[in-house]
């Protein structure tokens, strides 16, 4: 049976929520604009450290391209009045698990070496 697992200890746990919970704090004072890279911080850590099946998983996404999917959630929430909220959710969670990675023992290189 394949399991996930996750190394960190309490200690770096502590540490690291001690600092996302800082920056959350600081980003009130830039109007909220670092969220995204708060959240892309602190999923990088997380799945840096879980494994699964003893294979490290990587998170990919950069906090531009998380700017750009609250961004246009955001907006599209405000335009219907509050309506659009409930897709924001699984397209915010299907956005997540489009940028995590599973590192492969045998990875596959695909060139092209065709001429255009």
């Amino acid at each position: 049976m394949k399991k996930f697992s996750f190394d960190a200890t309490p200690w770096e746990c502590f540490k690291h929520l001690l600092i996302v919970g800082l920056l959350g704090f600081a980003s009130a004072f830039t109007l909220y604009l670092i969220v995204p890279w708060v959240l892309v911080y602190h999923y990088v850590w997380y799945y840096d450290h879980v494994t699964y099946d003893g294979k490290k998983m990587k998170y990919t996404a950069t906090g531009l391209e998380m700017f750009k999917e609250l961004f246009v959630n955001f907006l599209l929430t405000a335009i219907t009045f509050g309506i659009y909220v409930f897709w924001t959710y699984p397209k915010i969670e299907k956005f997540n698990w489009r940028h995590i990675e599973v590192a492969l023992e045998n990875p596959v290189i695909d060139v092209d070496f065709s001429e255009n």
